[in-house]
């Protein structure tokens, strides 16, 4: 793991004893498994540049800061489905036109 990368889990893992989060719920807030945190977390796994940006967009912020669920949802769902993301496009688009 480089330098680069372990400095950003390190301030993860203040971030999570600091506000007593544990590895799941820091999981959750980034929108990804406890499982692929664990791995990422001990180096099994890679820290992708996708993954790192959100880490520090959550270490940026405070655990009130951290969105509700059904937002971490909305956005998991967005990221990771297609027929979802075309469902909130046409949402907006009609929202849109309803503003107008």
């Amino acid at each position: 793991m480089r330098d680069k990368d372990r400095s950003v889990i390190a301030a993860l893992e203040a971030l999570g004893e600091k506000e007593g989060m544990s590895q799941s719920g820091l999981a959750k807030a980034l929108a990804i498994s406890q499982g692929h945190l664990s791995k990422v977390i001990t180096g099994k796994a890679p820290l992708s540049p996708k993954l790192r940006r959100r880490i520090l967009g959550l270490v940026d912020g405070t655990a009130d800061d951290l969105a509700p669920p059904l937002e971490l949802d909305v956005l998991r769902l967005l990221r990771t489905s297609e027929t979802f993301r075309r469902l909130m496009q046409a949402a907006v688009e009609m929202h849109n036109r309803s503003e107008q």
